[in-house]
């Protein structure tokens, strides 16, 4: 991969906003996906224990493909502090 999708943070572990149209799409879809799970907690929820049993386990599993997906096409993270002189 030439460009990276996402650039690491500055400072801190992990990346920042897109860098490229392929990183917002993949970022737009994450929150997407998120939204028409959390339109369905309302609907279908009506308990604590079984809004986290249902929808909980959605909610991570969404983020971890999206956590992947930006590991293996953006800049790898490390802690950083700035930038080096």
């Amino acid at each position: 991969m030439k460009k990276p999708w996402s650039h690491a943070k500055k400072y801190g572990f992990g990346w920042g906003l897109p860098a490229t149209w392929q990183g917002w799409i993949v970022f737009i879809a994450y929150i997407a996906v998120l939204i028409f799970i959390i339109s369905h907690i309302h609907a279908r929820g009506h308990s604590i224990s079984g809004v986290l049993t249902s929808f909980l386990p959605q909610i991570l599993l969404t983020t971890l493909v999206f956590g992947v997906i930006v590991y293996l096409t953006g800049e790898k993270p490390k802690w950083r502090w700035g930038n080096k002189r």
